[in-house]
């Protein structure tokens, strides 16, 4: 009985809450259908972009001088400043070698150079007596002949004897001899002068070494310069050939940048117009910073970043070398920073360190009213657009190609359009939207496209 007192009441306060629950009415259903779902979007609007590439490479002097010893000899001389990152004026005097055997050289060659000019003298003087002697002697000849043949003329009338005719004739051809061997001695003056002035110009020649080698003996700067390396002290013998100094030139610095060649493509003619058969003729005959300016390149700006910090140095493209990496499908861009020694701030902005890790951004030519969009609001090829009546339309695009974060678009979006930035779980086409318009990001695209960075 104590049982049934427990659960009989217990039942009917079940039975009681069965009943009240069953005829409470069911919640109404949300019908959303009707709602739009709230998205942010950015408009088309036609913007000029600024066509450009980033790229990576360290930086390096243009010019570097390696100072080899062209003569042995001891140094003795050395300049006060000469040492590794000495920054030293062109026509500075770094080392001084000894020139004493080269100068003692050029002396005896000097010596020996006035002996031949005096045996020139000589010669001259011996042609000038021998022509005078050989105008008497060509006298005596004539003198000689004429008895001779007075002689036979006489012995033909037998009037002197056969004895004295050969007399007078060995006398003849005597003196006929000797005026053979003047007029030989003469004619073998030009030869002998020949001889004496080869040996005066090889003499010359050995004197202007000589003085060369000389001049060898000191060492200057060729240009303005940081000195990297000196391998020679004061009292050093030194042989020729080896190296003694190394420098960098400091009036230009380059940064070679590896930069793919769908990233050149945009900035070459703005990424339409193409080099025109004049345009190729009239680069033969320029200087290879305006053929980078005429194919569209208008500039570079080299970043070294340091923390939060970015030193910038503004650059012009130099040149685009003839060699593409098999491995990365790269080509290789050099920028230049003409005098980057003058552009240096003390305590603020170094000069450009050979080595330093340098940012380079590379630019073109202005591409003019074209449709941009955030990479990010592309996917699969597709834009969310937010048609006129606020519904989704998913539309497939061309991108003509990317700049840092933004896809220029070819086809498949007209200015003016809105596209959606939000994302959206279940974009199904016809989705009634709530659009409102990101002008934050509006202007952040737009300040993008056209180049704006930030520098110190």
């Amino acid at each position: 009985m104590r049982y049934l007192s427990f659960f009989v009441p217990a039942i009917i306060g079940f039975l009681i809450f069965s009943a009240a629950a069953r005829s409470r009415p069911a919640p109404k259903r949300r019908d959303t259908s009707n709602e739009a779902l709230a998205v942010r979007v950015i408009r088309a609007n036609p913007l000029d972009v600024q066509t450009r590439a980033i790229g990576y490479g360290n930086a390096l002097p243009a010019n570097t001088w390696r100072a080899v010893a062209r003569i042995s000899g001891k140094v003795i001389e050395v300049h006060d400043e000469l040492k590794e990152g000495a920054v030293l004026p062109a026509g500075t005097v770094l080392l001084r070698l000894d020139a004493s055997a080269y100068e003692l050289t050029v002396k005896k060659l000097e010596a020996s150079l006035a002996g031949i000019a005096a045996e020139i003298e000589q010669l001259n003087s011996q042609k000038a007596n021998d022509e005078a002697s050989l105008k008497i002697e060509e006298r005596t000849l004539a003198l000689k002949e004429k008895n001779l043949k007075r002689e036979q003329t006489l012995f033909k009338q037998k009037a002197v004897s056969q004895s004295s005719v050969e007399e007078l004739e060995q006398a003849f051809l005597a003196q006929k001899a000797k005026v053979q061997s003047l007029r030989n001695n003469i004619n073998l003056v030009p030869a002998k002068r020949s001889v004496l002035v080869a040996r005066q110009n090889q003499t010359n020649a050995e004197i202007e070494q000589a003085k060369l080698d000389t001049s060898y003996a000191t060492i200057k700067a060729p240009f303005l310069c940081r000195i990297t390396s000196r391998s020679a002290q004061l009292a050093d013998f030194v042989q020729a050939g080896q190296e003694l100094i190394t420098a960098d030139g400091l009036k230009t610095s380059e940064v070679h940048v590896k930069v793919p060649g769908g990233r050149l493509a945009p900035l070459i003619g703005g990424g339409r117009a193409k080099p025109t058969r004049e345009m190729m003729v009239r680069m033969r005959t320029m200087s290879m910073s305006e053929r980078m300016r005429m194919i569209g390149f208008s500039g570079a700006t080299i970043r070294l970043r340091s923390g939060p910090m970015a030193l910038t140095w503004p650059a012009r493209v130099d040149r685009v070398t003839g060699e593409v990496d098999a491995a990365s499908h790269t080509f290789t861009v050099v920028v230049a920073v003409d005098r980057p020694l003058e552009k240096a701030v003390p305590a603020r902005k170094p000069p450009l360190f050979r080595g330093s890790f340098c940012e380079v951004e590379l630019r073109g030519r202005i591409d003019e009213k074209r449709l941009v969009v955030p990479i990010s609001a592309i996917t699969d090829g597709n834009l969310l657009i937010a048609a006129k009546d606020n519904k989704l339309v998913r539309r497939k695009v061309r991108v003509s190609y990317q700049l840092e974060d933004l896809a220029i678009i070819r086809k498949g979006l007209e200015a003016g359009e809105r596209i959606v930035v939000s994302d959206i779980s279940a974009a199904t086409s016809g989705l009634l939207l709530a659009p409102q318009v990101d002008e934050e990001l509006e202007k952040e695209v737009a300040e993008q496209a056209r180049g704006a960075v930030d520098s110190q």
